[in-house]
């Protein structure tokens, strides 16, 4: 049965799509292991493992990707709680990578519950409207008096506009930008992966490391000083279970990048046919 996807949210902008599938409101095991940054093929042999108690919160719903339409595993709201919890982030190593986990559950646990069961009720688009200059003169503030970066800022306000009203705004937060104003459209890896085919956020985090674009530091990926040239870390927001926010930078690539990993993977093709 194809799946209809009824609606798209962002999570570290991420695209989350939620699907009706069989009189079921769903989401696809691919987008939660993006959100998460989980390697997909993982996801999937820990939902295998699990199926005999996934199952019956689970569904094969035929969504369409850059190949086609293909058969994808799909959670309800029970089934996303449940393979969460399967997921240990104790043993996760990388604190951006594990406080996302932990952020990603807070999330599903508001956001995602609330869309699935129509609790989300999107307000009048001139109390929206109220709502957005009311928080953004917050933001503004809040840089002008205590210094508060400005992408930080405006990426708070707009995560609790879309907490508080129910409304998508993610076009809207695609805008902001840094203080050094490059233009908007930047990319995550995962965006990146879908433009090649379906690669995973990781693999296209190794290779743009192994082409010298990108390192990592502390607990985030860093530009290269050729990196520069593509990329910049951005601001986001996510808006926890209790109400609190976590803000931090992400790096995005401009739709150059796209281009020059393709004829890298095209070029390696080429070498490994002639071999």
């Amino acid at each position: 049965m194809i799946g209809d996807i009824i609606k798209t949210e962002t999570f570290y902008d991420v695209p989350v799509r939620i699907v009706q599938h069989d009189g079921r409101t769903m989401i696809p095991l691919n987008d939660i292991a993006d959100g998460i940054t989980h390697d997909r093929s993982g996801l999937r042999k820990l939902f295998h493992r699990n199926e005999e108690i996934l199952g019956k919160w689970s569904g094969l719903a035929k969504l369409a990707t850059p190949q086609g339409t293909q058969e994808q595993i799909c959670l309800n709201h029970e089934g996303v709680t449940a393979i969460l919890m399967k997921v240990d982030f104790a043993r996760v190593k990388e604190k951006t990578r594990r406080q996302r986990i932990i952020d990603f559950q807070e999330w599903a646990a508001t956001t995602l519950s609330q869309i699935m069961r129509g609790e989300v009720v999107p307000v009048k688009r001139e109390a929206l409207e109220d709502l957005v200059r009311q928080h953004l003169q917050i933001a503004d503030y809040m840089t002008q008096f205590a210094h508060v970066d400005r992408g930080i800022a405006a990426s708070v306000a707009l995560a609790r506009v879309e907490s508080e009203s129910g409304s998508d705004l993610s076009w809207c937060k695609a805008l902001i930008r840094k203080d050094r104003q490059q233009p908007p459209g930047y990319l995550t890896p995962t965006q990146i992966g879908y433009e090649l085919g379906g690669l995973s956020a990781r693999d296209i985090n190794r290779m743009l490391q192994q082409l010298g674009y990108q390192y990592y530091l502390g607990d985030r990926w860093q530009p290269t000083e050729i990196g520069q040239n593509f990329g910049e870390n951005l601001p986001f927001t996510v808006i926890n279970r209790n109400g609190g926010s976590h803000s931090d930078y992400q790096l995005k690539w401009s739709p150059l990048i796209v281009q020059k990993l393709r004829d890298h993977l095209n070029g390696t093709q080429a070498v490994l046919a002639q071999g």
